[in-house]
């Protein structure tokens, strides 16, 4: 029968026989602490043991759980077993999509614009594009500036 051991200065009575508790509360604390220190390696060591070998918190070098070709199922379920050409989710995505699209149209649509200008890397500060259109706030994209 194993015992616990505890720091406590009465030892736990679950289990324990009265005469090694008794034993227990006459040991110098150093010596209390060396036998749960023991105990706790000798713990870990068997934990290893269990756990095939102590891999954990190390690279694993050989696999022995399920492989996924063990398995008859696909990643991801069964959302992909049959192909449907326009299936039912892309017509919700594509509604979602022009509901946001309308939405950010809208706002953009609410502001106004401003002429800015532009300043390049190289010190040049621009305020219209090739054809003359000048630079606006809301309106103006890097790309364009660029062109």
């Amino acid at each position: 029968q194993k015992v616990r051991y505890t720091m406590a200065s009465e030892a736990a009575t679950d289990g324990i026989p009265e005469d090694v508790a008794s034993m227990w509360k006459t040991l110098d604390p150093a010596i209390r602490a060396a036998l749960i220190a023991s105990e706790s390696k000798e713990a870990a060591d068997e934990k290893k043991e269990a756990s095939g070998g102590g891999a954990e918190g190390r690279r694993a070098k050989a696999s022995d759980g399920p492989r996924m070709d063990d398995t008859p199922k696909f990643i991801g379920g069964d959302s992909f077993i049959k192909r449907t050409s326009n299936p039912q989710w892309i017509k919700v995505r594509s509604n979602v999509y022009d509901a946001i699209k309308e939405r950010r149209q809208q706002e953009l649509d609410t502001k106004v614009p401003v002429d800015i200008e532009v300043t390049m890397p190289d010190g040049k500060v621009l305020s219209a594009d090739k054809e003359g259109n000048k630079y606006q706030s809301w309106r103006t994209t890097p790309l364009m500036s660029l062109a």
